[in-house]
């Protein structure tokens, strides 16, 4: 299991408007952040026993 807590931002993906990334896959993450997660330009991603906590607006900047 990875785990994080305290961090600005937890986990940053981000692909291109002419490229975006897909089939991305994360599984057994924990983390606590300002903001958990920041994903631009991704078309498809799977979460699979992710626990997400962002102190800031929400955990995820989609």
């Amino acid at each position: 299991m990875l785990e994080g807590n305290g961090a600005a931002v937890g986990i940053e993906i981000k692909g291109l408007p002419e490229h975006k990334l897909k089939n991305i896959s994360l599984e057994n993450i924990k983390l606590k952040a300002d903001e958990a997660f920041i994903c631009s330009n991704v078309e498809s991603m799977e979460l699979k026993q992710v626990s997400a906590e962002g102190r800031c607006k929400s955990a995820f900047h989609i």
